[in-house]
């Protein structure tokens, strides 16, 4: 029932009605139809007609004569040209799209001649499908819905597909949906026209007795039986109506109309949103459409997966990249003097203790600082085996994790620590070369006390082998050797090397920590700017080659992210564009099933949200299988030591971008369907 305004687009509020005043009042209603080539078709003209509450009237004449547009005009599915429509008292002509999709949902019941039932959904889903629009908890509706079935006798039924139910158990899955939210007015369009005589009688007891509860039938049929089981007919031909056999004023009440709950906003309208599309989904997968359907999904799946095997590849190689360089020092920038123009054993500028202070001072970021001291062939003993060896008095004061300098990792034992180097403990770490030189029979270095310049210190570690950092030798052979000569060291605390065991202050090199990996670069050029101007010359070489590895790590990851992630992205758009291009096919192709939808009270913004959902669960689905497919591949490739990695990130992002990309190119499908009328779907087979 309307509200006390009636505005062309606003609300629509019910108004308890009279059983004296006609709940249907058309005056000198026209309706003029544009056929092809534009010439105008007048389908009704000066139609005037009253109907009271719990009237069962049957609208009768020839093909043509105007019995389907009276329905449609009576049932708020399309509005006259000219003339007055007043529902329950109130004036609807000129109401919106909205307005008339609640008028439609509140008062109107449709019962078509084939049924006109969702094919993928069960009897129990059909019934409920208006209760859905009028926002009926789920559980409400499921209850109404196994009410309205058993009272027509379809309790047995109730979760069969209509494919699965006879002509006449679909018509009544019909009438049960017509009175889902009330049905005040049943309309009624060739209810028989389908049915053998047996179930047409069944269909015709069924809306009688509905007439007897209050509810107000208008049944449209060619049929002079069916006719004649109304208690008024109506004949209509060329549009006019001819006849009308009269109907007194009913004193039965209305048909009981449903108030509406909830909103098409709720999380619970929002899961019956995402209910009804994977619904569609798998309904899409078993019929004819599987191809149609399985190619855009296919599509998201391979953009899914190499998006994430983007994420995993790269992610992979600067975690592998990261790993190799840490074990130079992520952090660290190494200062020693340029070859052939100062140094220790050389005429000129050597680094001092003074120098060391400037760049803790002055450089910003510095975490730690490790001055060190390196002597060459210095002699050592072990029992009887004597050898010379390169002896470096040096601390890693930026970590204590055996790391070293330049790549020096332990392989047995523990790094010396700073304690030590406090204490001028007279501890030592020998190289691989040196344990072999000093340990040929195998014994453990560790714990045992060599003689370094005929003083005696205790291994606490040995460094692991270090190979690859001779290049471009003339011989296999000569590599060796030269590596053999490399890893003869012997690392001992600074000051024990600088105080006590060689007595010298003068700094052969040190290693800068930074707090922060990425400001190694802009630290290592304000170093060489800082001892350029304590020296007046640049005398002293700066290696950050951690941190350049680091950006050329971060170099490949980009390539990565540019090439592979590319290579996504256009994975992605030719999904999605298939996507929309099926969801566009679609819309033509379910027509029907949108005028059912809108029939039964659904608004354009219900129709345009119910597309953009299928969309993106197109998307969604393929966003999981690529997922697995992506899992599946990175996994294999850990198999075969490929630098790739698992992460959560690894699939929210492809995931969230397909979810996003699935519905920008779902509102095109949307909005083609929310454009179509009630009446034009529903002629559209």
């Amino acid at each position: 029932m309307l509200g006390k305004a009636a505005q062309p687009r606003g609300s629509v509020q019910q108004n308890e009605t009279s059983v004296e005043s006609p709940l249907l009042d058309l005056g000198k209603v026209s309706r003029v139809y544009r056929a092809e080539g534009g010439v105008r078709v007048r389908a009704l003209k000066d139609v005037s007609l009253q109907v009271h509450a719990g009237e069962f009237v049957c609208i009768t004449g020839p093909s043509g004569a105007g019995k389907s547009t009276l329905m449609n005009i009576i049932g708020c599915m399309d509005q006259a040209d000219s003339g007055s429509y007043r529902l329950a008292g109130r004036e609807v002509q000129g109401f919106g799209t909205g307005a008339l999709a609640l008028l439609r949902r509140r008062f109107f019941g449709f019962v078509f001649q084939a049924a006109n039932l969702l094919e993928s959904y069960t009897a129990s889903q059909n019934v409920q499908l208006p209760g859905l629009y009028a926002g009926m908890s789920r559980s409400r509706r499921q209850r109404r819905a196994t009410e309205l079935l058993s009272s027509l006798d379809l309790a047995t039924r109730a979760e069969h597909l209509p494919s699965e139910l006879s002509g006449g158990e679909q018509q009544r899955v019909a009438v049960a949906r017509a009175l889902m939210n009330g049905g005040r007015v049943i309309l009624a369009d060739e209810p028989t026209g389908a049915l053998d005589r047996e179930n047409g009688e069944e269909v015709l007891k069924k809306l009688e007795h509905l007439t007897a509860q209050g509810h107000t039938v208008i049944v449209v049929s060619h049929n002079p039986e069916v006719a004649a089981r109304a208690r008024r007919q109506i004949a209509l031909q060329d549009g006019r109506l001819v006849s009308d056999s009269g109907g007194g004023k009913s004193a039965l009440p209305g048909g009981a109309s449903r108030e509406e709950s909830g909103g098409q906003g709720t999380p619970s309208a929002i899961l019956e949103l995402v209910r009804g599309s994977w619904t569609a989904l798998r309904a899409n997968l078993g019929r004819g459409t599987r191809l149609h359907t399985l190619l855009p999904i296919l599509c998201i799946g391979i953009a899914v997966c190499v998006g994430a095997m983007t994420i995993s590849l790269s992610s992979g190689v600067y975690r592998q990249a990261s790993e190799k360089i840490n074990s130079f020092g992520l952090d660290a920038i190494s200062i020693y003097p340029t070859p052939g123009r100062a140094g220790p054993d050389r005429p000129g500028r050597s680094l001092t203790h003074e120098d060391v202070a400037a760049i803790e001072n002055q450089i910003g970021g510095v975490r730690a600082i490790s001055p060190s001291l390196k002597r060459y062939g210095v002699g050592v003993r072990y029992g009887g085996a004597n050898a010379e060896a390169q002896v470096n008095g040096f601390v890693d004061r930026g970590s204590q994790t055996g790391r070293g300098p330049s790549s020096y990792l332990l392989e047995s034992g523990a790094p010396i620590t700073q304690q030590e180097d406090d204490s001028m403990a007279q501890v030592a770490v020998i190289g691989a070369t040196t344990r072999k030189l000093l340990f040929p029979s195998g014994i453990d270095p560790v714990g045992e006390v060599i003689l370094i310049e005929n003083r005696p210190f205790r291994v606490k570690g040995v460094l692991r082998y270090r190979s690859g950092l001779i290049k471009d030798a003339p011989s296999a052979e000569l590599a060796r050797e030269l590596g053999d000569m490399v890893n003869n060291e012997i690392f001992v605390p600074y000051k024990t090397a600088a105080f006590l065991l060689f007595e010298s202050e003068t700094l052969s090199d040190m290693v800068v920590f930074m707090r922060d990996p990425d400001q190694v670069l802009g630290a290592a050029s304000q170093i060489r700017d800082l001892l350029i101007s304590r020296l007046g010359d640049d005398v002293f070489f700066l290696m950050s080659y951690p941190g350049e590895a680091s950006e050329k790590a971060m170099q490949v990851r980009t390539w990565l992210w540019l090439g592979l992630g590319s290579i996504a992205i256009i994975a992605l758009l030719a999904g999605n564009l298939v996507v929309m291009n099926a969801m566009l096919v679609s819309v033509s192709a379910r027509k029907r099933e949108i005028g059912i939808r809108l029939a039964v009270g659904a608004r354009r913004r219900d129709i345009s949200r119910q597309f953009l959902a299928e969309a993106v669960t197109v998307n969604v689905a393929g966003g999981l299988l690529g997922a697995l497919l992506a899992l599946t591949a990175v996994i294999g490739l850990q198999s075969l030591y490929v630098a790739a990695s698992i992460s959560l990130w690894m699939f929210v992002a492809p995931f969230a971008c397909s979810a996003i990309a699935g519905a920008l190119f779902g509102i095109a499908p949307a909005r083609r369907a929310a454009r179509l009328t009630p009446v034009v779907a529903l002629a559209s087979e």
